[in-house]
């Protein structure tokens, strides 16, 4: 469906017009004008596909009205009517873009004709139309990706299949500048939508150097939430302090994902298409530095003291002092040993947070795959995992330093724990020794040589755990067994005195009338009698 436009000022002409049109095509919109005036003021309220205006009319004629339409992006055709067929009429015709021009009286079958022209070449040039925003939708999203892609390599250090030329253009200048890291991080339970924070970031940065310094959002690394921007802004400490209050007031306005922003500047580089790459990492660097000095939001490289190729080789004697504080204290403190490894480690410069978190996570492993008594390897196992699950994730190295130690005191504690047990253990197979050893010739020395024990621990540690001492409980055993042989058997009392170990008879009458206020003999009597007794 199309929208035509009549213009003539002969009213006859133009109604007559406008039914051959209605009647040839039915479904176009048709509007119709007195004169150039009025079809003028038309045209700047509604866009016409198809305009046919006669020349010659008053105020403002055909040629007059034609020069003066709005421009329209869309295609239109503009045909003449005239009752004149000179040439110059039709020479300004042409010159003004004219479709055609054709005579009065319209004859119906050359109008057709024109028409159906007409027609053909509006939808040619909307195809021509639609193609080219094709083109342009495509190199909307080409030329981003292909400038995305040479400034990744630009700033990596990668072989450029650009040139410089191309690179400063992406940028937007030449000669001294630095490159800032963005860093965007949620701890909400929202998704982090990166876009229209980075939008905003450029608007307080446009405003922080006051659209007098070029400043180029070159890369968007959306699985790590980072942007990377390349500036010749000078960035003084008054700008940072700027720069920090604009990154606060953007946290507040994403204040459901729990957004955190911080800016790691590099230093100036004198030439900066040709030092991009150095640059990129000071900036990284610098956005690093924030595992030592928390609680900022803008961090400048030249005062992060950070080492880009610092590496900690992992020393055993550092696990080894620990293991050895674990095995002699029973209650160690590791507050200021933790304290002092770390000051001695950070000593010649900062490494990354990554390298700092392997050396603790290597250092507590060996401690705790070192440590004697931790032998069952579920606790081992739940160790670690508690030691990864402390180290892998924090956010400072105050944390760190603390969560070391508190891993360090867990492992104390379940080391305590385990010493324990075996201690509880070996008091039953102690007892255990006793009541199956019991009828030989027994002593504290002997059973301590055979528990690894020496005397003087092995007497203490017994009696601690027993209230009494080894040579009371041995007495206890065999003076239990006694009174059994004596009630089941008939045996001499020498020869039951022997079966439990006692060299001499009379010994044992003595212990035993002490114990239980009779003689072996006695006893025996009694027990039997009672025993009848019951019976009966």
């Amino acid at each position: 469906m199309y929208h035509v436009l009549l213009v003539d000022d002969e009213p006859r002409h133009l109604a007559g017009l406008s039914r051959m049109l209605q009647s040839l095509r039915p479904e176009y919109v048709i509007r119709t004008a007195k004169n150039g005036v009025e079809a003028l003021a038309i045209c700047e309220q509604t866009t016409f596909q198809i305009i046919i205006t006669d020349i010659q009319m008053p105020l403002k004629d055909g040629l007059d009205f034609i020069g003066n339409l709005p421009y329209e992006s869309g295609p239109r055709k503009v045909i003449f009517l005239s009752g004149y067929g000179y040439f110059d009429y039709a020479q300004k015709a042409i010159g003004l873009g004219s479709f055609e021009y054709l005579l009065k009286p319209v004859d119906i079958d050359k109008f057709t004709q024109v028409l159906e022209r007409a027609e053909r070449s509006i939808q040619e040039e909307l195809l021509v139309q639609e193609e080219m925003a094709n083109m342009e939708r495509q190199l909307k999203r080409v030329v981003p990706v292909y400038q995305q892609s040479v400034m990744n390599r630009w700033l990596k250090g990668e072989q450029l299949t650009a040139t410089l030329q191309e690179v400063e253009e992406i940028v937007g200048f030449r000669g001294a500048g630095r490159v800032m890291l963005i860093d965007m991080q949620s701890t909400g339970r929202y998704k982090l939508k990166v876009e229209p924070i980075v939008l905003q970031i450029q608007k307080a940065l446009e405003k922080l150097t006051g659209g007098e310094h070029s400043c180029c959002c070159c890369m968007i690394d959306n699985h790590a939430n980072q942007l990377i921007m390349v500036t010749n802004a000078e960035l003084s400490e008054s700008d940072g302090q700027r720069l920090t209050a604009a990154m606060i007031d953007i946290e507040k306005d994403f204040v459901d994902s729990e957004l955190r922003i911080t800016v790691g500047i590099s230093d100036k580089a004198i030439d900066i298409l040709s030092e991009g790459s150095r640059l990129l990492i000071e900036a990284k660097l610098a956005c690093e530095s924030r595992f030592y000095l928390p609680g900022r939001r803008v961090y400048a490289f030249k005062q992060s003291m950070m080492l880009s190729d610092h590496a900690l080789v992992f020393e055993s004697k550092d696990a080894e002092a620990f293991i050895e504080r674990l095995q002699k204290c029973e209650d160690p403190e590791f507050q200021l040993p933790v304290e002092q490894l770390y000051d001695r480690l950070l000593a010649t410069g900062r490494p990354i947070r990554a390298v700092i978190i392997s050396y603790s996570t290597q250092l507590l492993t060996e401690v705790i795959n070192s440590i004697e008594y931790l032998g069952q390897e579920e606790v081992r196992s739940w160790l670690l995992d508690v030691m990864q699950r402390e180290v892998k994730d924090v956010p400072d190295l105050e944390c760190l330093k603390s969560n070391v130690s508190a891993v360090l005191l867990l492992i104390s504690k379940k080391l305590h724990e385990m010493k324990q047990k075996r201690k509880d253990a070996l008091i039953y197979q102690c007892l255990a020794y006793i009541d199956e050893h019991y009828m030989e010739d027994l002593s504290l020395e002997s059973v301590a040589a055979i528990m690894h024990f020496s005397p003087g621990y092995f007497s203490n540690y017994f009696k601690n755990k027993l209230t009494i001492n080894f040579s009371q409980y041995l007495t206890q055993v065999r003076l239990t067994k006694a009174k059994e042989f004596l009630m089941d058997s008939n045996d001499k009392v020498y020869h039951i005195a022997a079966k439990l170990g006692y060299h001499d008879a009379k010994y044992f009458n003595r212990v035993f009338k002490k114990e239980f206020g009779l003689t072996p003999e006695e006893y025996r009597t009694i027990a039997r009698s009672m025993s009848h007794a019951r019976e009966v």
